[in-house]
């Protein structure tokens, strides 16, 4: 019987940990301003600052350069959540066919951890997909053309997390 507490209280510490790191990484990317938009706006001009150019992710007047080791360590938490073959199919989007993160440019940082924070979690339903469609109004329509739908219906469900990424730089913009 103790046995079997001490071996629950380790499962439970051991996730414990991995709550702390996505925390770490989740902190990191506010401080940063990632929420707030480093991918290229689907809906604003150019010319804006989008941090995707340079690695660096603005945040007010100051930008905060992202490191290897805090790509990787985000990433790594969202692997150990059970995204291992998605942040495998992201590296490898932002990187080369080798799969490793070291190929990634270090410019490509931001859109990277961004479009992890939508892909990496669990699996987004038909449901919030015509909830999002709802409350984009007029915005829809170019967000599903752009992801290849012309309806929530319509779209395939290997868009969903792009669709909703598009759907927050699109809400994001229009605040």
């Amino acid at each position: 019987m103790q046995e079997m507490n001490e071996e629950r209280m380790q499962g439970i510490a051991g996730k414990l940990r991995e709550a702390a790191q996505a925390l770490d990484a989740v902190a990191l990317m506010i401080e940063s301003g990632i929420a707030d938009g480093a991918q290229p706006k689907l809906f604003e001009g150019s010319g804006q600052e989008t941090g995707a150019d340079d690695g660096k992710i603005a945040s007010g007047q100051e930008q905060k350069e992202l490191a290897f080791t805090d790509v990787r360590s985000f990433l790594a938490s969202r692997s150990s959540e059970g995204y291992r073959s998605e942040v495998k199919a992201l590296v490898m989007k932002y990187g080369d066919s080798s799969g490793k993160l070291s190929s990634v440019k270090k410019e490509c940082y931001a859109a990277l951890m961004k479009e992890a924070l939508f892909a990496c979690r669990p699996k987004y339903t038909l449901e919030e997909i015509r909830e999002a469609v709802a409350g984009l109004g007029d915005k829809a329509p170019a967000i599903l053309e752009h992801n290849c739908a012309s309806s929530a219906d319509d779209l395939k469900e290997e868009h969903y997390a792009a669709f909703m990424r598009d759907a927050s730089e699109a809400d994001h913009a229009g605040n």
